[in-house]
């Protein structure tokens, strides 16, 4: 009788390995992946370390605030290829591509921005444009501009900066102009112009030409405005993040980690199989 329960349950064990090791395969055959984060530019939506899983998708199936997994730029000749896990704030469905100078709507955190394509956005989550500063003898003077969608206003800000001898801060103003934002143009090249025609923006020209998914980082948040973005095209997705596991993916890490961990699982498995009659009811005197 016992041996017959022990049989079922070793059964039943086989059977639940079994059907584990064909679901990851099936899985991985159609698409699914597993992937480790090793980075913490997702906290705190996705933990450094986890173990997340992601599902193959259609661009149409995405939608602004999913996680995405893409792989990145190589950055050196030799450089593996490697994944990369962000929130989507931007994206197109139309087949089209976000070009220069392209005005768009992104998501922030449930708060809507109005951006350019090539530019940045500033700590007050207004587009950022040119800065230039001029030092003749001890003072400074540094003109920024940034665009508030939100007014419809043109920021022109000026900061005077007075030194003394010893090149040590004396003293510090600065000064905001405000203007119709209406009045600046656009330029098919991406420069923007003001009502004098001044270049008062220029855009960054390296952009990507077939970008139609615009994710952000989400480490250190300052109202999620200043976070690096990525601008890639949805050849470059990996798939849609599903689900997460902490607990596993800090689990695997500490076995990766430590050699001698890794040794000993894999030696207790060899032992087991090894000697797995040895462990039989009958060799052990076990009856009911």
């Amino acid at each position: 009788m016992y041996r017959a329960k022990t049989n079922l349950i070793s059964l039943i064990l086989r059977a639940l390995l079994f059907a584990l090791l064909a679901g990851i395969i099936l899985g991985y055959l159609f698409g699914y992946r597993y992937i480790l984060v090793n980075g913490r530019s997702s906290e705190p939506y996705i933990h450094y370390q986890s173990l997340i899983l992601t599902s193959p998708t259609k661009l149409q199936n995405l939608k602004v605030g999913d996680f995405i997994t893409y792989t990145s730029s190589k950055q050196a000749i030799f450089a593996k290829q490697s994944n990369v896990t962000h929130q989507i704030i931007a994206i197109k469905y139309d087949g089209s591509y976000f070009s220069i100078g392209e005005k768009f709507t992104a998501l922030f955190d449930g708060v809507e921005k109005t951006m350019i394509y090539g530019y940045d956005l500033d700590e007050q989550g207004n587009v950022k444009l040119n800065v230039k500063s001029e030092k003749p003898g001890n003072v400074k003077t540094t003109v920024s501009y940034s665009i508030d969608f939100s007014k419809n206003e043109l920021l022109k800000s000026t900061m005077v900066t007075i030194y003394d001898n010893n090149d040590e801060i004396q003293s510090e103003s600065t000064e905001v102009e405000k203007s119709d934002a209406s009045t600046i143009t656009i330029q098919q090249n991406g420069n923007i112009t003001d009502d004098a025609n001044n270049v008062i923006g220029i855009a960054n020209t390296n952009l990507s030409k077939t970008c139609n998914i615009i994710t952000m980082q989400r480490q250190n948040a300052k109202a999620s405005f200043d976070l690096s973005k990525e601008y890639k095209n949805f050849d470059q997705v990996v798939g849609k993040v599903v689900g997460q596991s902490v607990i596993l993916g800090k689990t695997i890490f500490l076995i990766m980690g430590n050699p001698l961990i890794l040794v000993g699982f894999l030696g207790c498995f060899v032992l087991l199989f090894v000697l797995k009659e040895q462990f039989s009811a009958d060799n052990l005197r076990i009856y009911k």
